[in-house]
């Protein structure tokens, strides 16, 4: 999140102000250039996106009264400014889950991209863009922005997760998926990043790190909420363990 310790509080409503009115403005702009919305593609949908393609807001402008009976002190013109950039984000996530919903995927897409300005950590809009990047037969723009938003972001799991996603499933490249797997698994990743990285070993013949990454795998709870066992990774884990057993008889 961007801090304006030193920016005059009158400074940051104008500039928050300009750039709500910006975003609001580009379905009209759009509109007048003849610039069509974006049509539905189809979506391959991710573990890491919920149905629908879209996370809820992390933005809140709830302190923002504590601040204003305060905001004369340098700290609390700090504060309140964050307050009024959250506020505009919250309001133009609004607007991007509108357009999502409305089929107009350019202006959804344009906005996070106004969003990611103001919060470049926020994974949800790098992964709802990039979602609809690709699904749209934009991939190398989806690919830039997850980079992009890697690089903001390394210390997380997240956009390495969905990087090797798209390579796996979307293009059926697991050679190009594995780094990012191998990256995402540093930094505590759910489950089914681990199926992910083991099966992508198995298309690419690597036997005994399927093996590995399985046995790392099987000790998740059940995926399917009240099943006794993990049944799909303790398979998968027997079904590599006989493919390496065998492979090494030959």
């Amino acid at each position: 999140m961007i801090m304006f310790a030193l920016v005059p509080f009158r400074a940051v409503a104008l500039i928050a102000g300009m750039i709500l009115h910006a975003a609001l403005m580009m379905p009209v702009q759009a509109q007048r250039e003849g610039i069509r919305p974006g049509t539905p593609g189809t979506f391959s949908r991710s573990p890491a996106v919920p149905q629908g393609g879209y996370h809820p807001h992390q933005h809140s402008a709830s302190n923002a009264p504590r601040y204003a009976s305060t905001r004369k002190t340098p700290l609390a013109q700090s504060e309140m400014a964050q307050a009024i950039i959250d506020d505009v984000l919250t309001r133009l996530w609004e607007q991007a889950d509108r357009h999502f919903h409305e089929g107009e995927y350019n202006h959804t897409i344009n906005i996070n991209r106004v969003i990611l300005q103001g919060d470049p950590h926020n994974l949800a809009a790098y992964e709802n863009s990039a979602y609809l990047l690709w699904s749209t037969d934009r991939a190398e723009e989806a690919v830039a922005l997850l980079k992009q938003g890697i690089k903001a972001n390394p210390k997380h799991y997240g956009l390495y997760d969905e990087l090797g996603w798209y390579y796996y499933n979307n293009l059926k490249q697991p050679e190009k998926a594995i780094p990012y797997y191998e990256q995402a698994i540093k930094y505590n990743p759910p489950f089914f990043t681990w199926h992910n990285l083991a099966r992508c070993y198995e298309k690419t013949g690597q036997w005994e790190k399927a093996v590995k990454t399985w046995e790392v795998a099987v000790q998740f709870p059940a995926p399917t909420p009240g099943a006794p066992t993990n049944a799909p990774a303790e398979n998968a884990l027997r079904r590599a363990r006989a493919e390496l057993e065998k492979r090494r008889k030959k």
